[in-house]
């Protein structure tokens, strides 16, 4: 298909985010209207990733395949995928990044979603995309270039970012939010993490264990953070993001819901004792169900 046609693909494929995700901002339809997500996956046929039976390959390179609401394999070996657009969109939408703010973005793989929150905090923005394995490092090098406002850093991901940030999305599987992270906040600042710790059923070989959860969005207020869980997610770990205590507490915590959304209003950082309103109490941090002063 001649390259002429992608942007009136990319145009209807994002005005289909639109509807289906129910995105208020038109700057984030925008953003998926213009980034080339063909640029970040490599050359077709592509695996995607569309149920829990596992990878489909597309009958051919047409990039119209590129612009479905599914994952797609960045390596399969590693189970490494380009996630869900729709889901993505949710997940910016909920931490309504604004023009001019600067964005961390932790595990950013190749690079597309890195793309997506330039777009939307434009020029005067800035965005910091994170990774560690540096095949990954070097491909979002080339495929970011053109956005000048993005930073590719070659680091872990517990130890960044190293500046205050408007925006921070760790885009990789947690048992619970780092120090780094929260302390890098700005007043008002907001943190999306997915905290994991269940194994979904699936079909799929080589699926790593306690891969599925629910993303956690919290905003920093005067005393804590206002928090809630958006939706279910399945992803990536983040090299060294796991406690095991912290793993079988939080599964557990899960089992209590029984599938449903978690009560949680606010994490708490501040020292106290547990009592009926913690939904999940430790040490360094409490997932709570009181609301955020």
């Amino acid at each position: 298909m001649p390259d002429a046609d992608a942007p009136a693909i990319r145009a209807a494929f994002a005005e289909e985010l639109r509807e289906k995700s129910a995105l208020a901002d038109p700057r984030i339809v925008a953003a998926f209207a213009s980034v080339p997500r063909e640029d970040f996956i490599g050359r077709g046929p592509w695996l995607t990733l569309p149920d829990a039976a596992g990878y489909r390959s597309t009958p051919d390179d047409d990039v119209r395949h590129v612009y479905q609401d599914v994952a797609i394999a960045l390596d399969p070996a590693r189970m490494l995928n380009n996630g869900s657009p729709g889901f993505l969109a949710r997940a910016i939408a909920a931490l309504a990044p604004r023009a001019g703010d600067t964005v961390a973005h932790i595990g950013c793989s190749t690079g597309y979603y890195s793309a997506i929150l330039a777009e939307i905090v434009g020029a005067r923005g800035r965005v910091i995309a994170v990774e560690l394995a540096p095949d990954l490092v070097e491909k979002a090098r080339k495929t970011l270039a053109r956005w000048k406002q993005i930073e590719v850093r070659h680091a872990d991901g517990l130890t960044q970012p190293r500046e205050p940030v408007d925006v921070l999305f760790v885009h990789a599987g947690v048992t619970h939010p780092q120090p780094r992270w929260l302390e890098a906040l700005t007043p008002g600042g907001r943190i999306a993490l997915p905290l994991t710790a269940i194994l979904p059923p699936t079909r799929i070989r080589r699926i790593i264990r306690d891969h599925a959860g629910w993303l956690l969005v919290a905003e920093r207020r005067e005393r804590a953070f206002a928090a809630r869980f958006l939706e279910v997610i399945g992803v990536q770990a983040l090299l060294g993001g796991r406690d095991a205590r912290i793993q079988s507490r939080l599964r557990e915590a899960y089992a209590r819901e029984r599938a449903t959304r978690p009560p949680v209003a606010s994490l708490r950082t501040d020292p106290h004792e547990p009592d009926s309103s913690c939904w999940l109490h430790e040490d360094a941090f409490c997932l709570s169900r009181a609301e955020a002063k």
